[in-house]
């Protein structure tokens, strides 16, 4: 439908795409390569201000492209009970996964995923690049994340996020023939440019993981405190550029063991140039001071803050 000629609400249902125009199949699986299909797609692409998922909505196949790519889409609607089926065959097990993502969503600012059942364990790129974001609300059920590569990366205008009901692991994968596949938990760059994030609730461990974490916060200037006690349970840990940028940053908790020298290293060194009065140590629960090279135990530390009195000034009178 056309919104007054200002753009065009998308419909999504069973029966196609509605957009005042003839309807296209939803079967990515058998649409892929459907030349009448991928040309319809992309002719609303940069016209689409609003998105409507009907209700009770079966969307089948690799829906990347369906929601992503909307410059201009400022509202995507998932009605009540949307989304039941959402999956594409994996080429090695034959398991369904749901996939879908907005990426390059510029104008989006809401996004409500709640009634989002079977979200996908392969998070990558979900959110890339729509830096119009404010708020994101995930499905409420336990999901297991395993591939969150750029999942947030440059989404600018997020200031919070609560991650806290999705748990990490790695992903199995078994093939046709019941030859497994392990991945190990790969969240580089995951909130890359976030530069307003301020506070964020990240996911539990629930296994022991080979665990990427790259450059997983670079560019999060506005982050203030983190607590990493998601990486309790990794087995072992990339985490090179991980803190990067996070001139902000006066409060984590790290986890124990080796994990907590390697994290420990990657920190910033507390600079009175964006947090006042930093001497430039991290301080522990006992008062003793480190610098980012010379922690090696878990725990929570602080940017150490010594804020000197103001001197008073004073005036002369005419007597």
């Amino acid at each position: 439908a056309n919104n007054g000629g200002s753009g065009y609400t998308l419909v999504v249902g069973d029966d196609g795409i509605d957009r005042g125009e003839s309807a296209a199949n939803l079967d990515a699986n058998a649409g892929l390569h459907d030349d009448n299909l991928m040309s319809q797609i992309s002719s609303f692409r940069d016209t689409t201000t609003r998105v409507v998922i009907a209700a009770d909505t079966n969307l089948n196949g690799n829906l990347q492209f369906l929601l992503s790519d909307l410059p201009r889409c400022t509202e995507i609607n998932f009605s009540l009970e949307s989304f039941t089926q959402c999956y594409y065959d994996h080429p090695l097990s034959g398991t369904s996964y749901g996939t879908f993502d907005f990426k390059n969503d510029l104008a989006l600012r809401t996004l409500d995923l709640t009634r989002v059942r079977n979200l996908s364990a392969n998070l990558s790129n979900i959110f890339a690049n729509c830096t119009s974001l404010e708020s994101v609300i995930l499905p409420s059920s336990n999901s297991s994340i395993s591939r969150a590569v750029g999942a947030f990366q440059n989404c600018s205008s997020l200031e919070s996020l609560e991650l806290g009901k999705l748990s990490f692991s790695d992903w199995h994968l078994v093939d046709a023939l019941g030859k497994p596949y392990n991945y190990k938990l790969s969240i580089n760059n995951m909130f890359e440019g976030c530069s307003s994030l301020k506070s964020i609730s990240l996911p539990k461990a629930t296994s022991k993981t080979e665990t990427s974490a790259s450059e997983m916060f670079k560019g999060c200037a506005s982050l203030e405190e983190l607590d990493l006690s998601c990486f309790s349970k990794s087995s072992s840990l990339t985490c090179d550029g991980i803190f990067e940028g996070c001139t902000s940053l006066r409060k984590i908790n790290l986890p124990s063991g080796d994990l907590a020298k390697q994290l420990g290293s990657q920190l910033p060194t507390p600079d009175p140039q964006y947090i006042p009065g930093a001497t430039g140590k991290w301080e522990d629960a006992k008062g003793n001071l480190f610098s980012p090279d010379e922690i090696t135990a878990g725990g929570t530390y602080t940017a150490q803050v010594i804020l000197r009195p103001r001197r008073a000034s004073f005036s002369r009178t005419a007597t």
